[in-house]
């Protein structure tokens, strides 16, 4: 249908083209301007029904390449809206991950901590109470 449009612009032109040119020689040949004017509009009377068919033809064209490129707008801002949103999941699953290890450390250290402390209880063991005698200078003490 482009082709059919760029290809009835091409005539529509041409005979626009003829019609001012045999203009001219109408006026050339002495015929009155009256009556050259009255040609002219008779003629482009005639092919008039051509050019709004035409016009109809492009205007359609149009209306369809407009809702191509909406229908591509939308498919171009759901695919990024569908990018946006992956991304933000895996950020969120990264973060969940982060926050997992995180829990999982404190964990261990808790629990190493704890063993520590445990077996530091353990080796200080209470020893009876010795008692000192004061030295008398005997051999005996």
């Amino acid at each position: 249908m482009e082709i059919a449009v760029k290809q009835g612009t091409q005539i529509i032109d041409k005979i626009t083209d003829l019609i001012s040119q045999l203009e001219g020689m109408k006026l050339d040949f002495g015929v009155s301007a009256r009556e050259v004017r009255q040609w002219k509009k008779d003629k482009k009377n005639g092919f008039s029904p051509f050019v709004q068919e035409k016009d109809k033809i492009t205007g359609i064209l149009s209306t369809r390449q407009q809702q191509r490129d909406d229908e591509i707008e939308r498919q171009n801002w759901e695919a990024k809206r569908e990018r946006e949103e992956h991304v933000t999941r895996e950020r969120q699953r990264q973060q969940k991950e982060f926050w997992e290890e995180k829990f999982e450390a404190e964990l261990r250290v808790a629990e190493k901590r704890l063993e520590m402390e445990t077996a530091a209880k353990a080796t200080h063991a209470k020893l009876p109470k010795l008692r000192i005698i004061p030295f008398k200078g005997t051999s005996s003490d």
